[in-house]
Parts: C-alpha cells; sequence; structure tokens
C-alpha cells in the first residue's frame, strides 16, 4: 500500500444521498478525505455523484448501502 494512502484520512457518512449527509460528504472528499457514503437505497446516489463530479471530487467518494436500523449490516458494513 502507498504512503499516501496510508496518511489519508477516511471519513463514514451515513444518508448520504440528500441533505447534510450528501453535503458532507461532498465537502469532506474536497478536504481530502477518503469517504465511504453509505444510504439505504443506491438508486438514489444520483444526486451525490452528480454532487462529486461538479466538485471534482468523484475519487474519493465511495458509496455503501447500509440501512443503519440493520445491525448486522452495520456489522457488515464496518
Amino acid at each position: 500500500m502507498n504512503q499516501t494512502f496510508d496518511k489519508q484520512p477516511v471519513a463514514f457518512v451515513t444518508g448520504a444521498s440528500s441533505g447534510f449527509g450528501l453535503l458532507i460528504s461532498v465537502a469532506l472528499a474536497g478536504e481530502g478525505y477518503r469517504v465511504l457514503a453509505s444510504m439505504r437505497d443506491l438508486d438514489n446516489r444520483g444526486r451525490l455523484e452528480a454532487a462529486a463530479k461538479e466538485a471534482g471530487v468523484t475519487d474519493r467518494i465511495e458509496i455503501v448501502q447500509l440501512d443503519v436500523t440493520d445491525f448486522s449490516a452495520v456489522e457488515t458494513v464496518i
């Protein structure tokens, strides 16, 4: 693993398909974080993808499916 990646901070954001979750995901990626952006329904990823593309941070955001009320899914994703 390269040293740059080892030192890159990572953020895990829930509710990233809209609102504050979306805004925080893009802002953190813009600040150099590797962002794991989670949402319940991956069909709603379009707004986040568009915002990330506009901000030039698509390479720093990974979108994952997660319903935080499903405890076994939380364990799997984490």
